[in-house]
């Protein structure tokens, strides 16, 4: 079903249409929207952990995060890769300033 006056409709460009700020105004409004939900998930993900970390034994997790420490701390593999993205990292650097 082929209608040549309403493909010549469709095909035809529209007129000009004043906003008076309306796009403004939405993208004012989700932005906020994104920030606030953004905060909002933040704010959920701290309380949690607040929580976890009130009712947490800290006498093992500070043991844990000590034999961590000290095992991080002498492995060569680790340190040659912090090593490399400190490098890289720098390099990317030194490319953008150019």
């Amino acid at each position: 079903m082929i209608d040549p006056e309403l493909d010549t409709m469709l095909s035809a460009p529209l007129a000009p249409v004043e906003d008076a700020g309306f796009s403004t105004k939405v993208a004012a409004r989700v932005a906020f929207r994104q920030s606030l939900r953004s905060n909002i998930e933040w704010a959920v993900i701290a309380f949690v952990g607040g929580i976890l970390l009130y009712f947490m034994p800290m006498d093992l997790v500070t043991d844990k995060i000590q034999s961590l420490a000290f095992d991080l701390g002498n492995s060569a593999p680790l340190a040659v890769g912090l090593g490399m993205l400190i490098l890289c990292i720098y390099a990317v650097r030194l490319v953008e300033a150019e």
